[in-house]
């Protein structure tokens, strides 16, 4: 059963990996079905803007975060989004007093 993967199955596999577990995570262990419209056509993953969409997709959540942080019943939260993106802006802010997460 040595089954040759397609470029494109890599491609594919890679992505869904990257973008659950590191650059558009949520509270839920499996992959969102947001971006995965985006892995249909292999061809025009090139063409699409992945940093708007990481950005985007962060600021959302950092909204999610802030309403849910609002209600008293809530005990337990999440924060989705690339968390190394915020370690980032946060070092940047501190050093050089500059802070580009903006919406």
């Amino acid at each position: 059963m040595n089954e040759e993967m397609f470029d494109d199955q890599i491609i594919r596999c890679f992505l869904v990996v990257a973008l659950s577990t590191f650059l558009c995570p949520t509270a839920n262990t499996k992959p969102s079905t947001k971006y995965m419209g985006a892995l249909v056509n292999v061809e025009q993953l090139k063409q699409l803007n992945w940093c708007r969409f990481v950005h985007d997709w962060e600021l959302m959540y950092i909204k999610k975060y802030q309403k849910e942080k609002l209600k008293q019943n809530r005990t337990m939260m999440t924060l989705g989004g690339c968390i190394y993106h915020l370690a980032i802006c946060h070092s940047f802010f501190f050093k050089y007093n500059v802070f580009f997460l903006c919406d």
